[in-house]
């Protein structure tokens, strides 16, 4: 009985608490529209974005995280120095953690600002909802100079653009709902991209290895060349426009379930393509290696 009559208090207590917050977090509001100033330390740019910037030493940083739920991320090339860029993004909606080598990002929910009771949290709670029609961006500018090793991106919704790259990173890709595109990306790194429901989309572009694995939807390669893939795809389709070797200097494997394989001029009805074990070139050397496997659709390879 005794601890049932606390619970109450305590609730009682933080339901005032949290009162006094509202109050004084609308009397913030007023006065900030009566004094015609922005009540949030974030304020909008030109474009009506608000932009959160860090600045870092890309010589120095060698792994990028990125945990997040609903948004789109760029990753730019830079002319100067690195930098990260949270567009629409609640300063307390983030997290940064900054090392010598590393920097990650994760995202937390703005609820959690309620029940700190304070004028903060609560501000911090309105300023999500006064953003919450906004979509959200993370834009991370690299120079060419730069020493990253391995960009790990973990997105629930939204779509994935890597531009313009000269690395010798890895990428560590895993999207539930939405799409990934390298354009013009050359990197001695590999990647490996697991999709639930988008595409994947690589152009112009030249890595030394990549495993893909889509659960629905469709890998399209065009004008590049990964000198090691692998796919995987539950539903959808796979095109590689292979660029460069010939691929008679190829291991190639390719299966579909229920689909066609065209390999060049050759079109396999429900079947697979097996070139050999190792075949190699003149040279000696396997110019490239091709693992497919979808479950149900098309296999296209050309030159």
């Amino acid at each position: 009985m005794k601890f049932t009559k606390k619970m109450k208090r305590l609730l009682i207590f933080s339901a005032v608490l949290a009162f006094i917050g509202v109050v004084l977090c609308a009397a913030g509001i007023i006065l900030s529209v009566k004094n015609d100033n922005e009540l949030f330390s974030q304020t909008q740019n030109g474009a009506g974005q608000y932009v959160f910037e860090y600045e870092f030493d890309a010589s120095q940083i060698k792994k990028i995280s990125l945990d997040l739920s609903y948004a789109d991320v760029n990753i730019y090339i830079s002319n100067g120095a690195g930098k990260l860029e949270m567009v629409n993004y609640p300063l307390d909606v983030f997290g940064m953690t900054v090392g010598a080598t590393t920097i990650s990002v994760d995202e937390k929910s703005a609820l959690g600002n309620l029940i700190s009771f304070n004028f903060d949290g609560f501000r911090n709670y309105f300023n999500s909802i006064k953003m919450a029609s906004k979509m959200r961006t993370v834009n991370v500018y690299l120079p060419s100079a730069s020493a990253l090793k391995l960009l790990d991106i973990g997105l629930y919704s939204g779509d994935i653009k890597i531009e313009h790259q000269r690395l010798e990173s890895d990428f560590a890709i895993d999207l539930e709902y939405g799409s990934v595109y390298m354009d013009d990306v050359i990197s001695t790194g590999g990647f490996e991209i697991n999709i639930a429901e988008g595409n994947l989309n690589i152009s112009s572009s030249e890595i030394s290895s990549g495993k893909a694995e889509l659960k629905y939807g469709f890998a399209a390669l065009s004008s590049s060349k990964v000198t090691d893939m692998e796919a995987e795809i539950a539903r959808g389709y796979f095109k590689y426009g292979y660029s460069g070797d010939d691929l008679l200097s190829s291991v190639v494997r390719l299966k579909t379930d229920s689909g066609r394989v065209r390999f060049g001029s050759d079109i396999y009805e429900n079947g697979s393509f097996s070139q050999g074990m190792e075949y190699t070139g003149a040279s000696g050397v396997v110019q490239g290696k091709i693992n497919v496997h979808v479950g149900e659709g098309n296999i296209m390879i050309t030159e």
